[in-house]
Formats: structure tokens, C-alpha cells, sequence
């Protein structure tokens, strides 16, 4: 919010404005092509400094960027509508060229006038109040029973250890009392990368101080570390589903026989039900990895480069896939530099 304080807007504006575009999520885009937590056009934000920023990333994912840019056009409209702020919520939900020939033709007339009110859509209609009331809210959360979380808002810098993704992160790094966990922060922080894109070691992230303690502790080594590592690397479509009639399995227990009966599908493996310990399979041997690989349909670069244990960064830059959507296409052959098991 910075961004806004220097362009002497309030907080509280930004708040709503967020709020309600994008709810906060940095990654959002709309249907129309808005993209970023405060949901610019391409045009629009163009004229704001917004856009390609020369490496494939589109700086209106920028929380930073954005920000700015939407101070600088909010002033912008204030300039033109009488400062008024309705007026220009309505300006940067329902259009610029149609809040200004609105305001022309009716003397400068309030927003809440029912000639001027009447002539924008009903999106911009509901736009303009709800982005005031969650302003209000945010100002008086206590008088509407309302408790924000607090923040963990102390600035640093994570750099990876080893190769791994912020799904990874999220999985070893815990909950930090949200929903979340911290998944949503480290996108937020971090919007060059994909959730899922592959980051190799030596790669910094922007974080808090909390999430780098939380990162050396849990992520580096041990049995935590490894279990994030073996879910992210694993194939759902792998996964053995076997049907069959149900049957009824004795388990040691509290019935009167001293067992409790379970339930399972025929072909099933009883050991868990049956309280006895698996069999070791034998370990599987690795198998050497092919020089390059066709694209199944719905395979995305991601997907393969979990399937041979890449790095997703650099099986993109090997095959000249730009960042950082790394689109590939069904049947497109991908090299596998410096892939292995």
C-alpha cells in the first residue's frame, strides 16, 4: 500500500478495490483479460507502465507494480470526475470514456443521483458500493464483529537448498493457522513462478523471516522434507483402484468374538484390516531416461518434468519454452537435458 500513500489515496480504498477484483490473489484473471490482483486490461495498464517486462512476465501480476499503476490512474480519474471517488470506481469498473460522458452530461452530478446512477450498468451499479463497504470495513472491523488475521510481515529472503516447488513448500512448511497454509503468501510474494514449476537449487524467494525459519527446519532434511518431495513427485493416474463384493474382515477388537468386523472391497489388500504387517516388495529398479519424450494430451511441461526428475526452469529453457506458462502441445517432443531418476 505504499504505492497509494505516496499518491496521498487511503489504504482503506485499496482494501476494497482488492477486495473485490480479485480478492486478493495475485494470480486472478478474469474472463475479459484483466489480469493481476487489481485486474488491469492489457491496454490499460500498457498506458500505466504495465505489461512485458522483456522476460515473458507480465508485470500486472506485480502486486507492486499494480499498485502503483492503480494509484496513478485513480488520481488520474479523480482529476477529471470532480474527486470524486464514486465516480471513479465507476470509471475503473465500467470504463473512463463512459464515467467521463456521464459526468459531462449531467453538470458534474453526483454518482448516487438517479440520473447518473441509472446510465451504468448493473455490474458498475454494485461495484461501486461494495468496494466502499469493504473500505468501511476495513476502517471499523470491530464495530461489524470483524477480526483480521495478523501478519507475518517481516521481509526476507529464502534460497532454496535443493530443487523444489511452492506446492512442495506448502507441504513442508505446515499451517500457518489458515486455510492456506502458506501457499497463497508464497505466490503472492513470489509471482514470476507457477505453484507447480520446478525451482532448482540456489533459486531466491521473497518470504517472511517466520516462513525461512520454517523452511531450514522442516524443508532441508528429514522425514517431513521427504514426505512433501514423495507426494509432489507422485502419479495419481498411477494410482491401483480394484472393485469387487464386499467382504467382511475380522480385526482384533472389542466384539464379543474379540474382533471388530471391517469392510472391505474383494482384491483390496487386508494387511491394515487384518492388523498384519505387508510384504517387502523388492525395490524397483531405476530406469534410464530417454533422450526425449512426446506430450500426452493434457500433459503439461511440469507434468513431465516430474516424470523424470527435472527441473522444470531448465527442461523450458533447454527446449525453448518461455516462462511462465510453459505451454507445450500434445505430441510435441521434449528434450530431456539433464534429466534423471
Amino acid at each position: 500500500w505504499p504505492s497509494f500513500e505516496r499518491e496521498g489515496l487511503p489504504e482503506a480504498l485499496l482494501f476494497g478495490i482488492m477486495a473485490k477484483e480479485s480478492n486478493g490473489r495475485v494470480h486472478a484473471t478474469s474472463r475479459a483479460g484483466a489480469a493481476g490482483p487489481l485486474q488491469f486490461m492489457f491496454a490499460t495498464g500498457k498506458r500505466f507502465g504495465l505489461g512485458d517486462d522483456g522476460t515473458g512476465f507480465d508485470t500486472r501480476y506485480d502486486a507492486r507494480s499494480s499498485s502503483q499503476a492503480a494509484a496513478e490512474y485513480l488520481n488520474e480519474r479523480l482529476g477529471q470526475l470532480n474527486n470524486s471517488i464514486e465516480m471513479s470506481l465507476a470509471a475503473y469498473n465500467g470504463g473512463e470514456g463512459r464515467a467521463l460522458r456521464i459526468n459531462n452530461a449531467s453538470g458534474g452530478r453526483n454518482f448516487w443521483d438517479e440520473s447518473v446512477y441509472n446510465q451504468f450498468p448493473a455490474e458498475t451499479r454494485d461495484y461501486v458500493p461494495m468496494v466502499i463497504a469493504a473500505a468501511w470495513l476495513f476502517l471499523h472491523p470491530r464495530e461489524y464483529g470483524l477480526r483480521f488475521p495478523k501478519v507475518d510481515n517481516k521481509p526476507a529472503t529464502l534460497r532454496l537448498s535443493k530443487a523444489s516447488s511452492i506446492y512442495e513448500l506448502t507441504i513442508c512448511m505446515g499451517s500457518s493457522g489458515s486455510r492456506d497454509g502458506y501457499m497463497r503468501a508464497l505466490r503472492n510474494l513470489n509471482p514470476r513462478y507457477q505453484a507447480d514449476s520446478y525451482l532448482s537449487a540456489g533459486t531466491t524467494l521473497n518470504a517472511t523471516t517466520r516462513m525461512v525459519s520454517l523452511y531450514n527446519r522442516w524443508c532441508v532434511q528429514g522425514k517431513r522434507a521427504e514426505l512433501a518431495h514423495t507426494l509432489i513427485m507422485s502419479d495419481p493416474n498411477s494410482a491401483i483402484v480394484r472393485t469387487g463384493p464386499l467382504t467382511v474382515v475380522p480385526m482384533e477388537g472389542t466384539g464379543e468374538d474379540g474382533t471388530v468386523p471391517v469392510t472391505i472391497a474383494t482384491g483390496v489388500p487386508a494387511t491394515l484390516a487384518a492388523g498384519k504387517p505387508a510384504a517387502a516388495r523388492p525395490e524397483a529398479k531405476k530406469r534410464a531416461v530417454p533422450r526425449d519424450y512426446k506430450v500426452q494430451r493434457g500433459e503439461t511441461l511440469t507434468d513431465v518434468a516430474r516424470k523424470f526428475s527435472c527441473d522444470t526452469k531448465q527442461l523450458g529453457k533447454a527446449n525453448g519454452i518461455k516462462p511462465p506458462r510453459y505451454v507445450v502441445k500434445p505430441g510435441q517432443r521434449i528434450k530431456l537435458n539433464g534429466c534423471g531418476d
